[in-house]
């Protein structure tokens, strides 16, 4: 039962009047106030224990209706002096879930994959965060809101399985616990036109990916503007004093990301060594040109600081867009 801060304070208040001296008022104020702690600790803690594991704030953002992946984070603490392994993991939102590593490799591509467990050293920590390590839900099955939470497990080879829940953020928003709260923050960025039936439009959707991958707390990103022309995108991303242009591609009714670059992407001839022809790449181009027009120019330019391409993988590998491919690869620039 939640007791309010009003509520507990009256109750105290009943036989306080009791109590004539000073030492023995002052003495159960502290009291009120140290169990007015613990209780207010207890409701707001989200974090579980398992043998020697801690695992810290479990959560995940919002995703539109019909999304068909979501992402999972939480810092887990070996409180122990052997290391454990984190083997599996689960979600009741999911049909099935998956353990997921994001890396640059020594070429610049860009890859995310799927693991087979993850090492928690003895007296060390890992965390699962955005642009990480992170636990990917798969065949979503439900869609959950900002404040909702679901349950899921971890599985560890010394620890066992842990149930915990999953609290929901917003979906530009990252994990609260390290700001004292689990509301996260306001969301960055227009997430997408929704309409009466719940479901989000494509820019949403894509704004959505871009989001649940590199967003961070510590180093927020905004993407826009979203340009979308049939099942191929260009998205426009900031982050601090950098930028760049993602080119999408939209597969099994999901938004996939085939590349970054910079001001490649607003180029037709570019475009279409990417893979779009030649009138595809005539139109994209023209659409991008005028979306980036109502822009602040501080912001498109940007756009222009990623230089080269970088070629992303997720899920095992991303085709070009219209299988012709791109060899160069790049480095995100500063």
């Amino acid at each position: 039962m939640q007791l309010s801060f009003r509520a507990a304070a009256r109750a105290a208040a009943t036989p306080f009047a009791r109590f004539r001296s000073i030492e023995e008022r002052v003495g159960i104020v502290g009291f009120t106030f140290a169990l007015l702690f613990v209780m207010t600790h207890s409701l707001m803690a989200h974090d579980f224990r398992a043998g020697d594991l801690e695992l810290i704030h479990p959560w995940s953002r919002e995703t539109p209706k019909g999304a068909k992946v979501a992402a999972g984070y939480v810092k887990i603490v070996n409180h122990g002096s052997e290391v454990d392994h984190l083997i599996a993991a689960s979600g009741e939102i999911a049909g099935r879930t998956e353990i997921h590593e994001m890396a640059v490799d020594d070429k610049g591509v860009m890859t995310m994959r799927p693991i087979q467990g993850l090492d928690i050293p003895a007296g060390g920590e890992v965390e699962l965060k955005p642009g990480g390590f992170h636990i990917m839900f798969l065949d979503l099955k439900d869609a959950k809101k900002k404040g909702e939470k679901f349950s899921g497990s971890l599985t560890f080879q010394k620890a066992g399985t842990v149930e915990i829940e999953f609290a929901v953020d917003a979906m530009g928003g990252g994990s609260g616990h390290e700001h004292g709260d689990h509301g996260g923050h306001d969301q960055h960025g227009d997430a997408g036109h929704s309409h009466e039936d719940g479901t989000t439009d494509d820019a949403g959707a894509i704004r959505h990916v871009l989001m649940a991958m590199f967003d961070q707390p510590e180093d927020r990103l905004t993407v826009e503007p979203v340009t979308v022309e049939g099942d191929i995108a260009v998205a426009g991303w900031a982050q601090g004093d950098t930028g760049g242009r993602a080119l999408m591609r939209k597969r099994d009714d999901t938004w996939h990301i085939v590349l970054c670059s910079g001001d490649a992407l607003k180029e037709a001839h570019s475009l279409q060594q990417f893979g779009l022809t030649a009138e595809q790449a005539e139109q994209m181009a023209a659409a991008v040109l005028a979306a980036e027009s109502a822009l602040e120019p501080t912001l498109v330019e940007k756009f222009s600081r990623f230089d080269g391409v970088v070629m992303m993988e997720a899920d095992g590998s991303h085709p070009p867009v219209g299988g012709h491919g791109h060899d160069g690869h790049g480095s995100h620039g500063g």
